[in-house]
């Protein structure tokens, strides 16, 4: 009966051991899933910070080419007024921005390949060919 006893103890003591080793590794397993869970969440506000550094970047870009536009047509309204009145009456009043330069191919057709000139409508292609 001792022997009983004593064989029982040990599968008790055995179990015990057994247990706490799952335990002990279960514990570790959550606390290394709330580890991950915790960098993702760090990780997803960084991406998040670094999407509205993006935006902010091109609104601010945006607003600078908008205003560099603005200075732009404000110089051509002075040079071309300032030409009209101090050396060419002829030349017509200023009645708004510069015609927008448009792009051709060496070609000549309108697509915008590698290679394109930038023209002016009233100009011709220059052939550097």
């Amino acid at each position: 009966m001792s022997v009983l006893v004593a064989g029982g103890v040990g599968l008790f003591a055995a179990g015990l051991l057994v247990g706490g080793f799952v335990f002990r590794r279960r514990n570790e397993d959550r606390s290394r899933a709330v580890q991950c869970e915790k960098e993702l969440a760090e990780a997803r506000a960084e991406h998040e910070r670094y999407r509205a550094n993006v935006s902010e970047h091109f609104a601010r870009s945006s607003d600078l080419f908008r205003d560099l536009t603005d200075q732009y047509t404000s110089l051509y309204r002075h040079l071309a007024e300032g030409a009209r009145d101090l050396g060419r009456p002829d030349l017509p009043a200023f009645e708004g921005a510069p015609a927008q330069p448009r792009l051709e191919s060496r070609s000549g057709t309108d697509d915008a390949g590698l290679g394109a000139d930038v023209t002016r409508p009233d100009e011709t292609p220059r052939s550097d060919e």
